[in-house]
């Protein structure tokens, strides 16, 4: 039955996250979690943390902090995402990788931080299928 949900979700769903041409078109697709409070916005981030690793092309990932009015590496912070509601921080956007959930691995995504909201960004390509895209939909379940 529930292989059944899934097959039916990769059908009707699919097109979104897999490129049967796998031309890297540079399509970002957003999931946002909106309206969140700051402690939602701090545990939710904390939460993608703990499931999975950051990843940045450019060095470790940093935000602006405010009071220091410097960039700082955002695994130097105990709480960056609180920083960013606190105002004392500039939003910011890092990828997230080595990220399994419901025992699947699922492809790399990116998350940005604001005061009152998460994004995640995922690419289009053929390492979406649909147990990638069932673990993404339980990934995002366990978030509420």
């Amino acid at each position: 039955m529930w292989w059944t949900v899934v097959r039916d979700l990769w059908t009707q769903l699919g097109c979104l996250f897999n490129d049967v041409d796998d031309h890297d078109n540079g399509t970002l697709s957003d999931i946002f979690i909106e309206d969140l409070s700051g402690s939602e916005v701090g545990e939710i981030y904390g939460w993608l943390r703990s499931h999975s690793e950051i990843y940045s092309e450019k060095g470790p990932p940093t935000l602006w902090h405010r009071e220091r009015q410097c960039d700082v590496p955002i695994t130097e912070l105990d709480a960056p995402a609180q920083l960013v509601v606190n105002g004392v921080a500039e939003s910011f956007r890092h990828g997230l990788v080595n990220l399994a959930f419901a025992g699947t691995h699922i492809p790399d995504l990116t998350v940005a931080v604001y005061p009152d909201e998460i994004q995640l960004d995922y690419q289009m390509g053929l390492y979406w299928g649909p147990s990638q895209l069932s673990a993404l939909f339980e990934f995002l379940w366990a978030i509420q």
